[in-house]
C-alpha cells in the first residue's frame, strides 16, 4: 500500500506561484531550471547559516533530525508532551498536511512558531508587510508570510488547543555585527546525497555570538488576515489549502490558466534531455489548456516580447505567439531617427519575427554621435560582488555590499586590446571593498578614457562603496569618495564628468539583434553578436587571444573564441570554460562565500580563484566584442583610420 502524498510548505510555496507548477514539483521526470541554478544555490546556502545562528539564539533547543516524516511526527509529538520545550525542526501534521518548523517554542499550551528567512529588512520601518494603497500586502513580502499562515494552519488543525503566535526572523539591516568572523561560525558541507548544510563550528556558542544581527517580527496580524480574507483563484485559504492538499494526495494535474507568468516558469526549458527521458511541464500546460501542437513550441510567444504589458490580455484573446500579431500597433520605427522607445523596440522584435529577419536593427547615426564623444583608451570593466545575511567581518550589516574582484579590459584608438588590470581578494574574514576602489581607481587614473559599465550594477556599488566610507575611519576616504563621484552618478546628489558609459544602454537605445529573442543581457546579447558578426567570426577564429601583444590576456593563452559545434553553430564563448568552472555570476557569489566560510585546502582556494579569474576576464572581454561589432557595423574602424 502506497504512502499518501503530503503537501508541505514547500510543495504549498510552489503552488502559490503556480497551482499547475505542484504537479510537476519534486518528479525526476520533469526537466526544471532549479536544478542547475547557482544563484538559487547561494540563496540555499546562505539560507542554511541563517538557519543555524537562529539555533544559536534559542538555547537549549532539540533538533528533530530525522528526515522519514513518520518517525519525525512521532519524535515531535512525544517531546511536544513536555511542559516547555524549544524544538527545531519540529514535525506537525494534519491529514494530508505536513509541516517542518524551523523553531517551535512551547511552554504550556503558549506556543511560539518562528520561521526563519535569510532575508534582510529595515527594522525602522513601520507596517512593513503591508501596501498602504489597498491595505493588503506587499507583494514582495507575500510569499514569506504564505509560508508561516499555512504552517500556523497546519500547527491549529494538528493542536487546537494550542496558542500560537507566528514570527519571521529576519537580518535586521541596520544591526552590526560585533565579533569577528561571524560568517565562519558555520561551516558548509553536503551530505551523503550532495545536498548542502551548514553546521557549527567546533567550540562555538552563544556567547560568541556577539550582538544579536536577526531580530523576530511578530506576524499575527498579517497571518489572521490571510486566513480570514486573503483568496486566491477564488478560494479562501483554507479552501486553497485543502484543494491543493487534495490534488497533490491524488497526484492531479491542476489546469488554472496561462500567462504571462508562464514565461519564467521553472519547468519551461528550451530543449528536453534524451539522456534522461525528462518531459517538460511548461509544454503539458499548453498542449492541453491552449491545445498546442509540438511544432507551436519553437514560436516565440508573447511574453517574449520585451518589456510587454498586453500579454496577458492577448492570451485571453487567443493570441499566443508573436506572429500573430500586427506590428502595425507598436507604431513604426524610423531608420534615420536616434534611439529608440520601448514601443519601437516591441515593433522591431515582432516585425523580424513575422518576416523571419534575423539580422540585427542598428541605429548607426545614433552609434556615429555616440562613439563621437568617447574618449580613447576606452576601459571596460566588470565587478564580482556578494551581499550576504551573516557579515564575514566584524562591524558590518547583513547584505552590506561586498566587492572583491574587478576584471578590466583596455582597447586603444588604433584597436589594440588588453587585458590592462585585474584585482581579487579572496583573503578570509576580510572586508576587501576599500582597498578593490583603490585598485580601481589606480587602473582607471592613468588617463581620461571613457569607462564602460554594463547594467547599473558597477555604478550602484560605487555608490554604496562611497558611504561605506563616509561611515568608515580610513585615512584616505576623502580622496577616495572625491574619485568615486567622478565616474559615477547618484540621482539628487552628482554627476561625474567622467560618469561610466552604461553599454547596455546603449544596446537597448540603439541595437535590436533577433538572436536574443528580446533579451539585453550581455549572457545573450554576445552569443548572438558573434553569430552576427563575420568581422568577429574572421578575427577571433584563431589563438590569437593572449598570443599577441596586441591582444593581451591574463588567464588565457592562444585561445581561440570563435568555436562550433558539429553542426556549424558558433559555441557560447561561456561554455567554453569547462563544466566544472565559474560561469555566471551566481556561482561566482558561491564560490566566494565558500573561499569565506568553507574549510577547504589551499590548493582547492586557488583553484576557485583561477576559475574566477578567468569568469570575469570573460565578462569585460564580452564587452570588447559587442563594442567591436558595433564599431564595424558602422564603419568606425575605417572612419578613425580616415581622421
Amino acid at each position: 500500500m502506497s504512502k499518501t502524498r503530503l503537501l508541505t510548505k514547500s510543495g504549498f510555496k510552489t503552488a502559490c506561484e503556480c497551482p499547475s507548477k505542484l504537479f510537476f514539483s519534486g518528479k525526476s521526470d520533469y526537466a526544471s531550471t532549479r536544478s542547475d541554478n547557482s544563484f538559487l544555490d547561494a540563496l540555499a546556502e546562505g539560507g542554511f547559516q541563517v538557519g543555524e545562528l537562529a539555533k544559536l539564539f534559542n538555547p537549549g533547543g532539540l533538533e528533530i533530525e530525522t528526515l522519514e516524516s513518520e518517525i519525525a511526527l512521532s519524535q515531535s509529538r512525544e517531546l511536544l508532551n513536555r511542559e516547555t520545550v524549544t524544538l527545531f525542526e519540529a514535525a506537525l501534521g494534519f491529514e494530508k498536511l505536513l509541516v517542518r518548523v524551523d523553531i517551535l517554542r512551547k511552554v504550556g499550551h503558549r506556543v511560539d512558531l518562528v520561521e526563519v528567512k535569510a532575508k534582510g529588512f529595515d527594522s525602522t520601518e513601520s507596517n512593513l508587510f503591508w501596501n498602504k494603497k489597498n491595505k493588503g500586502l506587499m507583494s514582495r513580502w507575500e510569499p514569506y508570510l504564505l509560508d508561516v499562515a499555512f504552517q500556523t494552519y497546519v500547527a491549529q488543525k494538528a493542536f487546537p488547543e494550542w496558542e500560537i503566535s507566528p514570527y519571521l526572523m529576519l537580518a535586521d539591516k541596520h544591526a552590526v555585527t560585533s565579533v569577528e568572523g561571524l560568517n565562519q561560525f558555520f561551516e558548509l558541507t553536503k551530505d551523503a546525497t550532495g545536498k548542502s548544510r551548514a553546521s557549527l563550528s567546533p567550540g562555538r556558542s552563544l556567547a560568541d555570538a556577539g550582538a544579536p544581527i536577526l531580530k523576530e517580527v511578530d506576524v499575527s496580524a498579517e497571518v489572521n488576515f490571510i486566513h480570514r480574507e486573503w483568496e486566491s483563484h477564488g478560494k479562501s485559504f483554507e479552501e486553497l489549502v485543502e484543494w491543493l492538499a487534495e490534488a497533490y494526495a491524488e497526484d492531479r494535474y491542476l489546469p488554472v490558466g496561462l500567462g504571462s507568468k508562464c514565461k519564467n516558469c521553472e519547468f519551461r526549458v528550451e530543449t528536453q534531455s534524451p539522456a534522461k527521458g525528462q518531459k517538460i511541464g511548461f509544454e503539458k500546460c499548453w498542449s492541453e489548456q491552449a491545445s498546442l501542437k509540438p511544432e507551436d513550441f519553437s514560436r516565440p510567444f508573447v511574453f517574449d516580447i520585451w518589456k510587454y504589458r498586453l500579454a496577458d490580455k492577448k492570451i485571453s484573446e487567443g493570441i499566443f505567439f508573436q506572429d500573430q500579431l500586427d506590428p502595425a500597433e507598436f507604431g513604426s520605427v524610423d531608420a534615420d531617427q536616434a534611439g529608440m522607445q520601448s514601443w519601437q523596440r516591441q515593433a522591431l522584435q515582432v516585425r523580424k519575427v513575422i518576416e523571419k529577419d534575423t539580422t540585427p536593427y542598428i541605429d548607426k547615426q545614433g552609434l556615429l554621435d555616440d562613439f563621437s564623444r568617447w574618449i580613447y583608451p576606452l576601459h571596460f570593466i566588470d565587478f564580482e560582488t556578494s551581499q550576504v545575511a551573516i557579515p564575514f567581518g566584524k562591524g558590518r550589516h547583513p547584505y552590506e555590499q561586498v566587492a572583491f574582484q574587478f576584471s578590466h579590459h583596455r582597447l586603444e584608438a588604433d584597436g589594440r586590446i588588453s587585458h590592462a588590470t585585474e584585482y581579487i581578494d579572496l583573503s578570509r574574514g576580510k572586508f576587501p571593498s576599500f582597498d578593490f576602489v583603490r585598485a580601481l581607481r589606480r587602473a582607471l587614473s592613468e588617463d581620461r578614457g571613457s569607462i564602460f559599465r554594463y547594467s547599473p550594477h558597477e555604478n550602484v556599488v560605487l555608490c554604496q562603496i562611497h558611504e561605506q566610507l563616509l561611515a568608515s575611519e580610513e585615512p584616505d576616504r576623502k580622496e577616495l569618495c572625491q574619485w568615486i563621484e567622478t565616474v559615477t552618478t547618484k540621482k539628487d546628489a552628482w554627476k561625474g564628468p567622467r560618469s561610466m558609459v552604461d553599454l547596455l544602454e546603449v544596446v537597448m537605445n540603439r541595437y535590436y539583434n533577433p538572436l536574443t529573442d528580446g533579451s539585453n543581457s550581455l549572457k545573450s546579447v554576445l552569443p548572438a553578436v558573434l553569430t552576427s558578426s563575420k568581422y568577429l567570426q574572421r578575427k577571433y577564429s584563431q589563438p590569437i587571444y593572449g598570443a599577441a601583444e596586441s591582444l593581451t590576456s591574463h588567464n588565457y593563452k592562444d585561445w581561440t573564441w570563435i568555436q562550433r559545434n558539429a553542426s556549424g553553430k558558433i559555441l557560447d564563448p561561456y561554455s567554453l570554460l569547462g563544466e566544472n568552472e565559474i560561469r555566471e555570476g551566481g556561482a561566482a557569489m558561491t564560490a566566494y562565500a565558500r573561499t569565506q566560510f568553507a574549510s577547504m585546502p589551499e590548493s582547492e582556494r586557488a583553484k576557485l580563484a583561477r576559475s574566477l579569474l578567468r569568469y570575469c576576464e570573460l565578462d569585460t572581454f564580452a564587452m570588447v566584442l559587442v563594442y567591436e561589432h558595433l564599431a564595424d557595423e558602422i564603419g568606425w574602424w575605417n572612419r578613425a583610420t580616415d581622421t
